[in-house]
């Protein structure tokens, strides 16, 4: 992994880690912009380490690698705040464009988690989602609940039409609506923006 990495002159590694303890440990003193977390880890696990980071530096990017499927492991990560998901058989495939996403301010999570989720019941489903989108798409989701118009949305963002029609298409999509009216619904549902907001 850290010859992947080592190819891209945009990524700098500062420390490497042996067991959670020490993470936490090089975490605070180095306060990096990312960090790349395994969950099988000597001393204490990468959950638990990742808690303890979160505590002291509740603003640092968090990505878990890890071989690990399961449901409750993933719906923990997610309560913890990490910012990506990787599998580790899909390292090669995923781990150097997660990183850019979420340096970036997005999130980015293993398909194969997301999709075996996304069939779940409608309310685990919607918060699953919402998680999925990027900053850029929630920014674009809450002015749209506002009313404002693509160009609009556009002036107020600085990037084209063009950008906002492709990220409106891609959050509806996301989130499975249909029209405007469910648009506006599911922003509220989740706090995007409030009804004081909306008759103002």
């Amino acid at each position: 992994m850290k010859a992947l990495l080592s190819e891209d002159e945009q990524l700098q590694i500062i420390a490497e880690c042996t067991d959670g303890q020490k993470l936490i440990e090089e975490t605070i003193r180095l306060k990096p912009n990312l960090i790349l977390c395994d969950l099988s880890m000597p001393k204490m696990n990468g959950l638990d380490a990742i808690r303890e980071i979160k505590k002291k530096l509740g603003d640092v990017k968090v990505i878990i690698l890890t071989i690990h499927k399961e449901k409750q492991i993933f719906e923990k990560a997610l309560q913890l705040g990490v910012n990506g998901y990787v599998l580790k058989e899909d390292i090669y495939d995923q781990l150097k464009f997660t990183i850019h996403t979420v340096l970036n301010g997005g999130k980015s999570y293993s398909a194969k988690i997301t999709e075996a989720f996304a069939i779940g019941q409608g309310q685990e489903r919607s918060e699953l989602t919402f998680e999925l989108l990027t900053r850029r798409e929630r920014e674009i989701l809450r002015l749209a609940a506002l009313g404002r118009t693509n160009r609009e949305i556009g002036e107020e963002l600085g990037i084209s039409v063009r950008t906002v029609e492709t990220h409106r298409a891609n959050l509806m999509q996301k989130l499975d609506l249909k029209n405007v009216q469910e648009l506006i619904a599911f922003a509220i549902k989740h706090g995007v923006v409030s009804i004081d907001e909306m008759e103002a």
